[in-house]
């Protein structure tokens, strides 16, 4: 089995411009350069996590094992300093946190390395699929007793979410301007999610095409529900921009 680098992906899986255009440039190297550009640790660093994320699951249809396990030693370590920081403002230290990490990576590596279609979504989301794996893991190792519970009519999507991005990535930007305000923080975290996947990511409530990833799929919950959570999002940072004029 093997493919090209910058093959398309199924319907509704698209990579950001940034991801594509590197994508696109390394796919036009002669294998001998591109191979001697991978080799280096410094050229490594400068790529998007998404371009490497795809550039893993390639050489593994090549059989470059080696180099691909170069690759996602990298990926895991942006990933592991991120989530140190993520589980670190949830509480989570010492152990508890070593524990839940190893099985974020555990998980990671697997769904990476899985080349079926589905997973190509990594290659165009990473820090979205790595925020779903994290909070899986995390849930079952602590207490959630004291999240915040919602009414009834936002129902009961609880999950911990902080977006989880490196000083590389763009959407680091995002994230100091609007994930990391006080407004933000206010929210009820289902509702930080579907401002953040709605606001900066860009995705649709929802659509006629069943392909299309929306905010109302990712969530599990109806694009009423969606809806709700967005007018309440803006009904908070109304109030939040108000008392910081």
């Amino acid at each position: 089995m093997s493919w090209k680098l910058n093959r398309a992906l199924a319907v509704g899986y698209v990579r950001d411009k940034a991801t594509q255009d590197e994508i696109d440039g390394l796919a036009a190297l002669p294998p001998v350069s591109l191979k001697r550009r991978l080799s280096s640790k410094s050229q490594i660093q400068s790529l998007r996590i998404e371009t490497l994320v795809a550039l893993t699951r390639y050489l593994i249809t090549l059989n470059q094992e080696m180099l691909a396990r170069d690759l996602l030693a990298d990926i895991l370590r942006r990933a592991s300093s991120n989530l140190r920081w993520v589980l670190g403002r949830r509480g989570l230290t010492g152990p508890a946190a070593v524990q839940a990490i190893e099985e974020i990576v555990a998980a990671a590596v697997y769904e990476i390395c899985d080349l079926s279609e589905k997973q190509s979504f990594w290659e165009c989301r990473f820090w979205v699929c790595l925020r779903r794996l994290a909070w899986t893991a995390v849930n079952s190792i602590i207490d959630r007793s004291a999240d915040v519970a919602l009414e009834d009519d936002f129902g009961d999507d609880t999950d911990e979410w902080r977006e989880l991005a490196t000083p590389n990535d763009p959407l680091a930007d995002v994230v100091d301007r609007i994930v990391a305000t006080d407004a933000l923080q206010l929210l009820p975290l289902p509702i930080q999610k579907a401002f953040y996947l709605r606001t900066c990511q860009g995705y649709a409530i929802e659509s006629a095409d069943a392909t299309e990833p929306t905010v109302s799929k990712m969530l599990g919950v109806s694009a009423r529900t969606v809806r709700n959570y967005l007018a309440r999002a803006e009904k908070q940072l109304a109030q939040w921009r108000l008392n910081h004029k």
